[in-house]
């Protein structure tokens, strides 16, 4: 947006003013992206009503939607064409960029939402993602280390022991096999007893078993807890170079002679792309940055010269960047709108201004980078806005 700058406008009792064609000083832009903080100006030449009205601002959000960052990491994908001509780093790097996704408070609120549709939901009518939801929670809690278990709140305890208790598990059974486990957890491997031991043992098998059945009567807290907790389970050095050594063969293999193992395989690295992108897409937002840009106005002036009216076109350049999930993100955007305002004359040297842009086109793009080498872009069109800008100018 763009908050343009004060000038032009000139006191009767100091017509000298009417001599000084440059104006500069500070800006506030409010638009939908947010506030942002910055300095703009005015160059003329006395007796023409045109001016150029430069701008800059500093913590300038560009508008990239949710959308735009999830195409952004699949188009990065490419479906895995170039995996298996990476080296052995790059695709063990890669697998976790996908695999090990740390999750945001709103993140979390969204999985558990889908997590529990998708419980409830018949076996037979489960989508293809909803089973990949649950297949990926199912993993990560029997994956789960329970040394973690004694860094908990005593809540969350409570609500893993529900978790992965059977069915008809009583309250007072859950608070007394929490105890147990906790005290069990909480004592040095080397003293643990027999008994504590096999307390450890059966919450293992309990968990290898886990079918997820009491995560529904969770509350939205525990639940939000719960799936953030185990997200945080990543994969062993084991279990990325099994994923990676399977994914290679499969894509090595001719699609006409892979057989079914080799297809699910591919299937659950495009399904754990997919699930990467959407769960960086809930509350993404691309960053700020800095803006810079400039209008060409036509200004027009009050009979006593102490207020200057303008419009005209106006392009601004931006980009900003940030860091979602495990993805660095960098955006560009430019606005091409419609700048109108006007300026009040303080003092023959100091002017308030007020001025609102209608960015009509607006274009770039979102480019998202992570380790292994990944690397996927999309472009952002078609987002118009409305911003208002106040500023002050100091003319000389």
């Amino acid at each position: 947006m763009a908050a343009v700058t004060a000038s032009g406008a000139n006191a009767q009792d100091n017509p000298s003013a009417n001599l000084k064609p440059y104006s500069v000083g500070p800006a506030i832009e409010f638009s939908g992206g947010g506030t942002s903080f910055g300095i703009k100006g005015r160059i003329s030449n006395p007796g023409v009503p045109v001016s150029v009205r430069p701008i800059i601002l500093f913590g300038y959000t560009p508008s990239v939607s949710g959308a735009t960052f999830s195409q952004a990491v699949s188009n990065g994908s490419g479906t895995f064409s170039g995996f298996a001509s990476l080296t052995t780093e790059q695709q063990r790097a890669q697998i976790r960029l996908i695999a090990d996704v740390p999750l945001t408070d709103q993140q979390a609120d969204d999985f558990a939402k889908r997590l529990s549709v998708a419980l409830d939901t018949p076996v037979a009518r489960r989508t293809p993602e909803q089973n990949f939801d649950i297949g990926k929670a199912l993993s990560s809690v029997q994956r789960y280390d329970l040394e973690n278990f004694k860094t908990l709140t005593s809540a969350q305890q409570r609500s893993q022991v529900k978790l992965f208790a059977p069915v008809n598990t009583t309250d007072a059974q859950i608070d007394a096999a929490t105890a147990a486990l906790k005290q069990a957890v909480e004592t040095p491997t080397a003293n643990r007893t027999f008994a504590q031991n096999q307390t450890i043992a059966n919450a293992k098998v309990s968990l290898n078993n886990v079918d997820l059945s009491g995560f529904s009567s969770l509350s939205s807290d525990r639940q939000r807890e719960t799936v953030q907790i185990f997200a945080k389970t990543p994969l062993t050095e084991s279990e990325v170079d099994t994923f990676a050594n399977q994914l290679t063969s499969a894509l090595n293999t001719p699609a006409a002679d892979r057989n079914a193992a080799q297809n699910n395989i591919i299937t659950t690295a495009n399904q754990s792309v997919a699930y990467a992108a959407n769960t960086g897409a809930v509350g993404f937002t691309p960053g700020a940055g800095t803006a810079y840009g400039a209008a060409i106005t036509y200004d027009f002036e009050s009979a006593d010269k102490k207020l200057m009216g303008y419009f005209g076109p106006r392009i601004l350049f931006a980009s900003g960047s940030s860091k979602v999930g495990n993805f660095d993100t960098s955006t560009t955007e430019t606005s091409i709108g419609a700048l109108i305002g006007a300026d009040y004359a303080i003092s023959g040297d100091l002017t308030a201004g007020l001025n609102a842009t209608y960015n009509f086109s607006k274009s770039g793009t979102l480019s998202v980078s992570g380790p292994g080498g990944f690397s996927g872009s999309a472009p952002i069109s078609g987002n118009s806005s409305f911003d208002i800008g106040v500023s002050l100018g100091y003319r000389f």
